[in-house]
């Protein structure tokens, strides 16, 4: 993947975070810390499944990549 996509899948994953309602809430429906939520560069794949309920988004749109269509 090259580097324009994947700021286009953080931008992706940083807005439907913020439709969510925060880096805070989602970080304690997963019971990680709010950082670890922050740094993340893109949808951890281990993730992708607890992100695509709690985000309402499939997993092939949290990465594409991984999880094709």
């Amino acid at each position: 993947m090259d580097n324009s996509q994947r700021l286009k899948n953080k931008k992706f994953l940083d807005e439907k975070i913020k439709e969510y309602g925060g880096y805070g809430k989602l970080s304690k429906a997963l019971k990680i810390s709010r950082q670890s939520v922050y740094k993340w560069p893109q949808a951890p794949v281990e993730r992708c499944r607890q992100l695509s309920k709690l985000l309402g988004v499939p997993r092939e749109q949290l990465r594409p990549e991984i999880f094709r269509q």
